[in-house]
């Protein structure tokens, strides 16, 4: 029986841990690894720190790291003062049949951004 719960629990993850692998896990190893890349002056690739040098010495880069920094914070602040009160209604006042369809309402931006 135990056996069978361990199976049931492979069959309940795998997809997830799949999906998660295929569309997170491998694009951020594919970017880290163009990101030690650079074409030479023949159109090779070859290893280097340069894009890295870049980030640090021009400071269009660092205006753009930060202010994408300081959207983030904001807009996840923002989610947190709208996502809570729409929870705490959602687990306190709503009828429990409709629970689970609001539930899904406040989660799908959340699956959907991970797509786009």
């Amino acid at each position: 029986m135990k056996n069978q719960k361990r199976w049931g629990l492979f069959f309940f993850l795998a997809p997830v841990l799949l999906w998660l692998f295929v569309l997170i896990v491998l694009p951020h190893i594919d970017l880290l690894v163009m990101s030690f890349r650079l074409e030479n002056d023949e159109g090779q690739m070859i290893w280097s720190l340069r894009n890295y040098l870049n980030f640090f010495e021009e400071p269009i880069y660092w205006l753009t790291f930060v202010r994408t920094a300081l959207y983030s914070i904001l807009v996840t602040f923002l989610t947190l003062v709208i996502a809570l009160p729409v929870a705490f209604y959602i687990t306190k006042v709503v009828n429990p049949r409709y629970q689970g369809f609001l539930l899904v309402l406040l989660l799908l931006p959340f699956w959907v951004s991970e797509l786009v």
